[in-house]
């Protein structure tokens, strides 16, 4: 088991931690908007912290990293609706992280963010409390990236989206797929190239209390697709199998806990 000891006792206490691919670096965000970053080598127990900087005049809930085919790029989200994007630029043997991008275009509090499969490009999705989901993409790479609003639709009519997770495969259904959990139940979307737009293909669940998490396991070579919904203390597991347009989902366990699930990983 690493340790990773606390720094944020004086900051707000960390309210997201995420880890990179490779599984040896990982970001933690605070509300007081200082995000650190810690490391690991090979073998070792102890993550140390390798840097920390602060985000002013925001208090942060969400961080997520792009693939490394991309260099070392996060997003960091805050409570104010803003998301920022950060790239690692390296000069004369050290290294330091430079602001790439400020994009704001709710005021609602963002509740969830992932980087898309690397098969689509420098792309990501946010969730917000106003319901929508908005897709941003970097329309130019390398050390200075230029990112614009993509896409997006409204996932939930009836209140707020909480989490959502992208299709690790996109070529196994065709098209891109994300599934978002709202207070209206999780459903996936799929993104028509045709009319360049995200229409929702299937309901997986629906019940009276909020999808407050989902996660789409790795493909792993299995005939279908997994995805799991929370909903307070029970998770449940779906398969998903065909084609976008004609999923077909059949629950395949129910996980019960003794109290609400507040985040979800499936590893394999």
């Amino acid at each position: 088991m690493a340790d990773i000891r606390s720094t944020h006792i004086d900051t707000g206490g960390a309210k997201d931690a995420a880890l990179n691919y490779y599984r040896n670096r990982l970001v933690t965000v605070s509300t007081s908007g200082v995000v650190h970053l810690f490391s690991t080598g090979e073998g070792q127990e102890l993550w140390q912290p390798a840097c920390s900087w602060n985000i002013k005049g925001c208090s942060l809930c969400k961080v997520c990293w792009a693939h490394p085919s991309f260099g070392n790029v996060l997003a960091i989200a805050s409570f104010n609706g803003s998301v920022t994007l950060w790239r690692e630029q390296h000069r004369n043997g050290s290294s330091a992280w430079s602001l790439q991008a400020t994009l704001t275009h709710t005021s609602q509090s963002i509740s969830d963010l992932q980087f898309a499969p690397p098969s689509l490009g420098l792309l990501f999705a946010a969730a917000s409390k106003d319901g929508h989901v908005r897709l941003y993409k970097a329309s130019r790479h390398g050390h200075d990236q230029a990112w614009q609003q993509d896409s997006g639709f409204i996932a939930c009519q009836q209140g707020p989206c909480f989490c959502l997770s992208w299709q690790p495969d996109p070529q196994r259904a065709g098209v891109p797929l994300l599934a978002v959990g709202s207070a209206d139940g999780a459903k996936v979307w799929a993104f028509r190239e045709a009319c360049g737009d995200w229409v929702s293909v299937v309901t997986v669940h629906k019940g009276a209390a909020p999808v407050t998490c989902v996660d789409w396991a790795p493909s792993m070579g299995r005939p279908q697709d997994l995805l799991a919904v929370s909903c307070d203390s029970c998770v449940t597991i779906y398969g998903l199998e065909g084609p976008a347009d004609n999923l077909q989902v059949e629950q395949v366990a129910q996980l019960d806990h003794a109290a609400p699930v507040c985040q979800l990983n499936q590893c394999c």
